[in-house]
C-alpha cells in the first residue's frame, strides 16, 4: 500500500486547509469520510493524493472503512500525537460516530481501558457499532468487521464480559476456554448467561439496580439510561426474576447486533430453571402385580397387562411433580417377587448409604447391596435363602442379613422420602361375581401374628395405613367403592421383605361386572391414574 498511514509514510504534497473540508463534504460523500479521518483522527487538512489514495481504495471496496479507519487511529503520525485515554475516546466518537461522545458512554469505555481493554480493542467497539455502519452507509462505502490482530474480536466479547460483571481483566486462560467453547458452538446468549449467573458475580450482592446496569453494559455496551433503570427495577419488584430480565437484554436488537459485529451467534437464553416439584426427593416404587404367565383374569381381562398399564399411566403424572418413578417391571413378563423386593431394597440402603459418613457402616451397607443384587440375579436361590419366600412360612425366622437391611431402612430419610405401591385387582375364592370394591393392605406385626413372628420392628405401619387410606378414599371417587372393611394388615410378600412404607392395593374385583368394565376402560383408568396422583401429593404434602 502506496500510503500507510501505520507505516509513517505521509505524502509530500502541502495539506489541503481545514477551513476548505466543507467542499469535499458537499461533493462527493467518499472523499468526505477520507477528509473526516484527516481532520478528526490526524487532527489536520488532507493532501490531495492521500485523498485520492484512500478514496479510490474506498471507491473500489478494495478496503473497507473499519480497515481504513485502523490505518489513521494507528498510525505513527498519531502516535506521535500522543493521545491519552480520554482523548482516544473523543476521537474515536467523533471520527467513527461523527458526534460528540456523551459522558456515559465515555465513561464505560474509560473504565474498561483503565481495567485492561486494549486500545484495538476499544477501536473495534466503535468500528463494528451500528453508528459507524450507518456512516459508512450513507458514504457509499463498505463497513466491514475488524478483528484485533490480539485474536479476533470474539475476544473483545469476553473480555467485556469479563471487566462488566466480574469487575476484573480476562486471564489468558479464561479467554482461552470461552473461545473454544465458541469456537464449539456455544452462543453469546449462553457465555453471557455463565457470567451473569456465575457464582463470582453472585457474590457481588448487587442490589436490583445494580444488576440491570451490569446488563447494560455487558449485553449493550452502553451505560443505562434512567427511564430503562426505572423500567427494568419496577418489573422485577413485581416480581420478574432475574433470569426473565435477562431472557429480554438477549432478545434486544443492541445485544444482536453486538454479537453479529464479532462474530458470534446470538442464540436463545437458557429455559429459566423450573421450580421443584413438590415431589422433588421422593422415590416411589410402583409395582404392577403379577406377570403375563398365569396372571388372574376374567372374561378376557388380565390382571397383569391392566396393571402395568396402570403404572405407565402413574408414572409420569408423577415424574412430572419431580418425583424419583421406578416400575419393578415395565415389561409383560414374569418378574419373581423376590427379584422385586431386592430391588426396593437396593435402592432404599443406597439412600441411606447417602447420609452416613463411617466408614463401617458403609462398608455394611455395600455388602448388603451386593447381597440384594444377588437375588436379583438368582431369585429363586438366593431369594430363598435371604427371604421367607412363597408360600409363607409361618415359623420362619428372618435371616440375619435381611434383618440387618430393616434395621438400616429405620431411617428417616426412608420415612420422608419413600413410598412403595403394589398394584393388583382381585378376585373372590369362591366364585362370588357380587363383591366389588378396593382394598389395600400394609404391614403391622401389632395386627398379624405371623407377620410379628417373623420379625416384629417394621418401622412405618402407621405411614402405610395412612396412605392405604388416602388412595382408598381416591379409588371410590372414581366409582370402585371402598369396601367396609378395606384397609388392613397383611404379610403378603412385596410388603413383607422389604422395611420402607408400603401398601398393595386392590383396585377393585376383576370378578365382579362392573369393577371389571371400569378397569378395562382407558378412560376410567386414566381417571384412576390421577386417584394416585393426588393421593400420593396429599401424603407427601
Amino acid at each position: 500500500m502506496a500510503f500507510s498511514l501505520v507505516d509513517g509514510a505521509v505524502p509530500s504534497n502541502a495539506a489541503q486547509e481545514p477551513e476548505s473540508l466543507p467542499q469535499i463534504f458537499n461533493t462527493d460523500p467518499i472523499d468526505a469520510f477520507v477528509a473526516r479521518l484527516y481532520l478528526d483522527v490526524l487532527r489536520r487538512g488532507y493532501d490531495p493524493e492521500g485523498l485520492q489514495f484512500w478514496a479510490d481504495l474506498l471507491r473500489t471496496r478494495t478496503i473497507t472503512g473499519a480497515s481504513a479507519a485502523y490505518e489513521f487511529f494507528f498510525s505513527q503520525e498519531l502516535s506521535r500525537i500522543g493521545l491519552d485515554n480520554s482523548s482516544f475516546i473523543d476521537t474515536l466518537y467523533k471520527a467513527l460516530m461523527n458526534r460528540v461522545a456523551d459522558p456515559e458512554g465515555k465513561a464505560y469505555w474509560l473504565d474498561l481501558m483503565d481495567a485492561g481493554l486494549p486500545r484495538e480493542d476499544v477501536f473495534a467497539g466503535f468500528a463494528n457499532s451500528v453508528e459507524f455502519e450507518n456512516l459508512c452507509d450513507a458514504s457509499g462505502i463498505t463497513r466491514g468487521t475488524f478483528h484485533p490482530a490480539n485474536g479476533g474480536y470474539a475476544q473483545v466479547f469476553i473480555k467485556r464480559l469479563y471487566l462488566t460483571t466480574l469487575e476484573r481483566p480476562a486471564d489468558p486462560e479464561g479467554i482461552e476456554f470461552w473461545l473454544g467453547h465458541l469456537g464449539a458452538g456455544m452462543t453469546g446468549a449462553l457465555i453471557a448467561h455463565e457470567f451473569i449467573f456465575s457464582e463470582e458475580m453472585e457474590n457481588r450482592e448487587l442490589s436490583d439496580e445494580g444488576f440491570i446496569e451490569i446488563l447494560y453494559n455487558a449485553m449493550m455496551g452502553r451505560p443505562s439510561d434512567q427511564a430503562g433503570i426505572d423500567f427494568w427495577a419496577a418489573l422485577m419488584k413485581n416480581g420478574a426474576t432475574k433470569q426473565v430480565v435477562f431472557a429480554n437484554f438477549v432478545y434486544t436488537s443492541e445485544f444482536e447486533w453486538i454479537c453479529k459485529s464479532h462474530g458470534i451467534a446470538r442464540g436463545t437464553p437458557p429455559a429459566p430453571p423450573r421450580p421443584a416439584g413438590r415431589l422433588a426427593g421422593k422415590i416411589i416404587f410402583l409395582d404392577p402385580g403379577h406377570g403375563t404367565s398365569g396372571s388372574p383374569g376374567a372374561a378376557g381381562y388380565n390382571e397383569a397387562v391392566a396393571m402395568l398399564g396402570l403404572a405407565r399411566r402413574i408414572k409420569p403424572l408423577l415424574e412430572a411433580h419431580d418425583a424419583e418413578v421406578i416400575l419393578t417391571r415395565d415389561t409383560a413378563t414374569n418378574y419373581h417377587l423376590a427379584a422385586r423386593c431386592a430391588q426396593i431394597n437396593i435402592r432404599a440402603l443406597e439412600e441411606v448409604r447417602n447420609t452416613r459418613t463411617d466408614a463401617i457402616s458403609i462398608s455394611e451397607i455395600n455388602r448388603l447391596i451386593g447381597l440384594m443384587q444377588g437375588i436379583m440375579r438368582s431369585p429363586v436361590s438366593e431369594g430363598s435363602r435371604l427371604m421367607n419366600t412363597e408360600p409363607f412360612r409361618a415359623t420362619r425366622v428372618i435371616h440375619p442379613d435381611l434383618r440387618r437391611v430393616f434395621e438400616y431402612q429405620n431411617n428417616p430419610v426412608i420415612r420422608d422420602n419413600f413410598l412403595v405401591i403394589s398394584l393388583h385387582s382381585n378376585a373372590t375364592a369362591n366364585g362370588s361375581t357380587s363383591v366389588r370394591g378396593g382394598e389395600a393392605y400394609y404391614i403391622s406385626p401389632g395386627e398379624f401374628a405371623n407377620t410379628r413372628t417373623y420379625y416384629s420392628g417394621y418401622s412405618y405401619t402407621s405411614q402405610s395405613w395412612n396412605f392405604g387410606n388416602i388412595i382408598l378414599n381416591g379409588i371410590d371417587r372414581t366409582g370402585i367403592p371402598r369396601r367396609s372393611n378395606g384397609l388392613r394388615a397383611a404379610n403378603y410378600m412385596i410388603i413383607r421383605e422389604i422395611n420402607v412404607p408400603a401398601v398393595l392395593v386392590e383396585n377393585g374385583f376383576h370378578t365382579n361386572a362392573s369393577d371389571r368394565a371400569l378397569l378395562s376402560s382407558p378412560a376410567f383408568m386414566d381417571r384412576l391414574a390421577d386417584a394416585y396422583l393426588q393421593a400420593v401429593l396429599s401424603y407427601f404434602r
